[in-house]
């Protein structure tokens, strides 16, 4: 009795994973309806018991073969085909399958956008009254598509984890037959978390609709009718997904006022092999310099170049002016006229700017590459390193180094000649507004 329980609980915390169901509910293919259970009670497999009364042997037979024969009869028998494979594919259908069984007693998906770009995890916070969902566009394209948030209300915040800024949202629309869409704008590889806050406004989360053993028949169907028509009333004029106006509102597009294109005085530390300081004409990436002492460099190199704001363009806290680097690799620190503007480490590559001036602005870039690009360069100089499982007498007795190496590793993890990586700021280096 124990073992079951075990594989029962471990196949419901599946499907509740999957569908983020709260609490979990599993899905009775005799009844054609879901029994209500709790992973973390001992009571949960009491309102399915009823469905193996009738065969003992399933329950006799090895475990995980008597699991699989289980998840045959509480999803749907026709559901799974009988060429598939014997254990996994039986154990685990796929996603579509479950999807449409959860589909047909009306549970809709917790997240769901058009392009199938957009990635997604979702956390809710009861004490707070909050559902916060993380939005990631996994392409290395930028994203404008609707999104639909099961457990979303017409009141929320959008939350930048890179600079901490926190804006309200407009153009959040009800969903049928439950949640809220939204317009979302997000560029290659951008994320945000979109805060919603339950109030008498909700639009959703979307209940479950009859046929779930714990709740009277339509009861959750009132209750999201309720909440869509409590959810309309509080809606602007405006705020209607699809429409292409919220999304400009709530993601705005940056305007170039200036591209500073060069040239850019750059420093080099010559203790890790770098030429000191040089002059780019234009930027362009380390891996590709003629200069060795730039090519096969790692570390930090230090970017400089002086600008005035163009004629026309005014500052105000109202219009915030940022920084654009576009592609750097891999890290870089912003400084303007001395004062530390903030770290850039993804993208979008992009500080918002503080004490600029409209003449005389001194900008400031520090820029860290990966060790790889030395790594392939030190395997132009003779081996030094560890031999036969001896440390070179070099390094034990604290002499001159016999060779020209500037890092010192116990094996050789890259060869010469292998690829560089890119590195540096390779830009284009922009303000926006």
């Amino acid at each position: 009795m124990v073992q079951r329980e075990f594989l029962m609980a471990a196949w419901a915390r599946a499907i509740q994973l999957c569908f983020r169901l709260k609490p979990a509910y599993f899905w009775s293919a005799a009844d054609q309806r879901i029994e209500l259970f709790w992973i973390d009670h001992r009571p949960m497999v009491e309102p399915v018991v009823p469905l193996y009364q009738s065969r003992p042997a399933l329950i006799e037979g090895h475990p995980v073969e008597w699991l699989v024969q289980a998840a045959v009869v509480l999803i749907e028998p026709e559901a799974v085909k009988s060429d598939s494979n014997p254990l996994q594919a039986r154990l685990y259908p796929d996603y579509e399958t479950t999807a449409g069984i959860l589909e047909k007693i009306g549970v809709s998906p917790d997240f769901s956008c058009s392009s199938g770009k957009i990635r997604y995890t979702h956390r809710s916070l009861t004490e707070t009254g909050q559902e916060i969902y993380f939005i990631s566009n996994r392409s290395g394209e930028s994203v404008d598509d609707v999104c639909t948030f099961r457990d979303g209300s017409v009141r929320a915040e959008l939350w930048d984890p890179l600079s901490g800024e926190r804006r309200p949202l407009e153009g959040i629309q009800a969903a049928a037959p439950g949640g809220v869409r939204l317009e979302v704008r997000l560029e290659p590889v951008q994320s945000f978390f979109i805060v919603f806050k339950k109030d008498r406004s909700v639009a959703g989360p979307h209940h479950l609709s009859a046929g779930i053993s714990s709740a009277p028949e339509n009861a959750a169907d009132n209750r999201t009718t309720a909440k869509k028509k409590s959810a309309e009333k509080n809606q602007s004029p405006d705020q209607t997904a699809g429409s292409g106006q919220s999304v400009f509102k709530n993601f705005p597009e940056r305007q170039t006022v200036l591209t500073l294109g060069g040239p850019w005085r750059v420093k080099f530390d010559p203790a890790w092999g770098g030429p000191g300081e040089v002059v780019f004409e234009q930027l362009l990436d380390w891996a590709i310099h003629p200069d060795d002492g730039i090519i096969y460099y790692s570390g930090t190199a230090v970017y400089t170049a002086e600008f005035d704001l163009p004629e026309g363009v005014e500052i105000s806290r109202k219009d915030a002016l940022y920084l654009d680097l576009g592609e750097v690799f891999c890290l870089a620190r912003v400084k303007l006229n001395g004062r530390e503007q903030g770290i850039v480490w993804t993208k979008p590559a992009r500080v918002r700017l503080t004490g600029i001036k409209k003449r005389g602005n001194h900008l400031e870039i520090e820029v860290a590459n990966l060790w790889i690009n030395r790594l392939i360069g030190d395997e132009n100089q003779p081996w030094d390193g560890v031999v036969n499982g001896s440390w070179p007498e070099w390094l034990l007795t604290g002499s001159p180094r016999p060779t020209k190496r500037l890092t010192f590793t116990t094996h050789h993890f890259y060869c010469q000649g292998d690829p560089l990586v890119p590195s540096g700021l390779l830009g284009p280096v922009r303000l926006l507004k």
